[in-house]
């Protein structure tokens, strides 16, 4: 009943080095949050692209309140969201339905937060934006209108985002 909900769980992860008990953390999230159409009447349908924004920011390497051993971060952990979309898989949706997009990280934060490697293990498409302004392809963007914008009358969003029947978590 409310598509732009903002959901928070408090979790009982002992270290934030934990990568099992983090993984298990977002698996949880998911089964709460998502279910089965078959056993809700109300559920959306997860037929189309599920995308993940996980707040790719930068590492935060050079604040020690972000760090262990220089790694951590203020990025979602990429086992948290590994173990969303193992749960969200339990429910129908195949590794070509998920796309990570985020366009506010350096290359090196994602191969260090293991993000690149979480990609792989996952089978999801996650797109590199590391590119310079103006590369990006025409076809790999999805405008949106801004009706009664200021400064701007369209924006963009790197497809899939905002298409037709795709999910944003």
């Amino acid at each position: 009943n409310h598509p732009d909900a903002v959901f928070l769980m408090r979790t009982n992860v002992d270290v934030k080095t934990n990568a099992a008990a983090i993984k298990s953390a977002g698996s949880l999230l998911a089964k709460n949050i998502f279910v089965s159409k078959e056993t809700a009447d109300k559920a959306f349908p997860i037929m189309s692209n599920i995308v993940i924004k996980p707040n790719l920011t930068l590492r935060g390497q050079w604040d020690a309140r972000y760090t262990v051993e220089g790694t951590m971060g203020v990025q979602t952990d990429c086992n948290f969201v590994e173990g969303m979309i193992g749960s969200l898989k339990e429910l129908g949706p195949t590794s070509n339905q998920f796309y990570i997009r985020e366009a506010n990280y350096a290359v090196s934060d994602l191969t260090d937060g293991g993000y690149i490697d979480m990609a792989k293990r996952t089978g999801i498409d996650f797109k590199d934006v590391s590119a310079k302004v103006g590369v990006i392809s025409e076809d790999e963007l999805q405008w949106v209108d801004v009706p009664g914008g200021v400064w701007f009358k369209k924006i963009p969003s790197l497809w899939p985002v905002n298409t037709s029947g795709s999910i944003l978590i």
